[in-house]
């Protein structure tokens, strides 16, 4: 699976990154308003919330732009977490 991600153009992977950030935000809408703990069912409060969603979105992926989180390089998939002897 690592290899077809290496094996990719780094647009698509800037691409792919929008996609999995934007798939996230809309994943934490709805975890969000299914917390908040308002009357009424979730769905409902979430078509409510509906017209607010698209400029989420583009506020999100402009961040995500502007921070360079779809542009890091996968190369350091290598690595290993240190480990330390308990003591």
């Amino acid at each position: 699976m690592l290899s077809i991600i290496k094996s990719l153009t780094k647009r698509q992977k800037r691409v792919i990154m929008l996609v999995i950030d934007s798939c996230l935000i809309l994943l934490a809408a709805i975890i969000a308003l299914a917390m908040r703990g308002l009357p009424g069912p979730v769905f409902d409060t979430f078509l409510n919330y509906a017209p607010v969603l698209p400029l989420t979105l583009i506020v999100g992926v402009l961040v995500s732009i502007r921070l360079g989180v779809c542009s890091t390089p996968v190369s350091y998939t290598h690595l290993t977490l240190p480990t330390t002897p308990y003591v």
